[in-house]
């Protein structure tokens, strides 16, 4: 069941959902996501030809998805594009050599910037972490939830990085210098009680989920380091990041209790360590309402995707989901103490959509 598909409202969209990507596609793009975005959007969908995600969705659907909320908001095209481009490095590279050779194309077809924020939005460590797991798989190494797994990956890893070509090394020393302190001192106590009730869970999930803290970090660095001057400004990496958790909110499968868990688990994980930037806009005297906006409205979609959630499975009228929807409760409950949600998050989201496309000179 997905919760989201802009239903009569975006004929592109359902082109993609559909696989229908006739001539005239082109026409839909220019219409919803502006001539400049043509090249970008060509690139993608060679990308992702015939991947499939695991809804059995085309790939290019959540990638067109991101770039159409993006263009509803009105956003310029620099932030189109790069939601157009987010996920082709990450999506179609499993190795450390495939990520920089895929950046360093971007680069050459749609220019530096571009590429620094593609970089930013493709989880290396991610990839970095599975290239391991894959060697150790190989040699049939065995890993479980204890501190001797984690020392054996973060082995493999320095072992790896020192198979990779001078360049490779070079280009990813940060990512493998974190990976290098973070790994052997995760704390998997809360894995090893959610292994218990839901065997699917796995050495491998806790650690992908704690190195996509590694990955936001680096977002955020970026939003404070970098010099707005020397091109678009400073938040595109995070507003198109915002944008791409929301969608994977609002089109995930609504019963499957792992999934949702996961995705709670990133969205409030970009929000937290995202926090403190509204205070670190003021300490700079640097006028932007853009970040504080789309960061509200990461904040009240997860809320209301709870909400939506929970009808979704009252409608089903299924006892076998009594503890998804308990879950669900629970976790609204939770949500709007944390978040302090005192108002309609529907009625919010509306309010915010009209506010950012007022930044841009679009008033309905």
């Amino acid at each position: 069941m997905q919760l989201d598909r802009f239903p009569g409202q975006s004929s592109l969209s359902e082109m993609l959902l559909r696989s229908a990507l006739p001539l005239e596609s082109e026409a839909a793009v220019m219409a919803e996501l502006g001539e400049s975005a043509l090249p970008a959007f060509r690139y993608a969908l060679a990308c992702f030809e015939g991947l499939l995600r695991e809804s059995g969705e085309p790939a290019m659907c959540h990638t067109g998805d991101v770039a159409i909320r993006v263009a509803d908001l009105a956003l310029p095209s620099p932030f189109v594009i790069t939601a157009l481009l987010h996920d082709c490095v990450e999506d179609t590279c499993d190795t450390p050599t495939g990520v920089i050779r895929g950046l360093v194309e971007i680069g050459r077809r749609f220019g530096d910037t571009v590429r620094a924020d593609v970089r930013l939005l493709t989880n290396r460590y991610s990839i970095i972490v599975r290239h391991a797991l894959r060697s150790l798989a190989t040699r049939g190494v065995r890993l479980g939830l204890t501190d001797e797994s984690l020392a054996k990956i973060a082995a493999e890893i320095r072992v790896l990085r020192r198979t990779q070509p001078p360049a490779i090394q070079a280009a990813l020393a940060h990512e493998y210098t974190r990976l290098a302190e973070v790994l052997p001192t995760l704390d998997l106590t809360a894995a090893q009680e959610m292994v218990r009730v839901n065997r699917r869970y796995n050495l491998q999930s806790e650690i992908i989920l704690h190195v996509y803290g590694l990955f936001i970090d680096d977002m955020v660095d970026d939003f404070k380091h970098r010099d707005s001057e020397i091109g678009r400004g400073y938040d595109t990496v995070l507003v198109v990041k915002f944008m791409d958790a929301i969608d994977n909110l609002r089109t995930s499968a609504a019963t499957d209790k792992l999934k949702l868990e996961k995705i709670l688990r990133k969205a409030e994980m970009l929000l937290d360590k995202s926090y403190h930037l509204h205070e670190f806009l003021r300490s700079v005297g640097v006028d932007n309402r853009l970040f504080p906006l789309a960061y509200e409205m990461l904040k009240y979609t997860t809320v209301e995707q709870m909400f939506e959630r929970k009808s979704a499975i009252q409608n089903l009228a299924d006892t076998r989901f009594s503890p998804l929807s308990e879950f669900i409760v629970d976790q609204i409950s939770r949500l709007e103490s944390k978040y302090k949600i005192d108002v309609s998050p529907l009625d919010r989201l509306r309010d915010i959509r009209c506010e950012i496309r007022m930044l841009h000179g679009v008033c309905t």
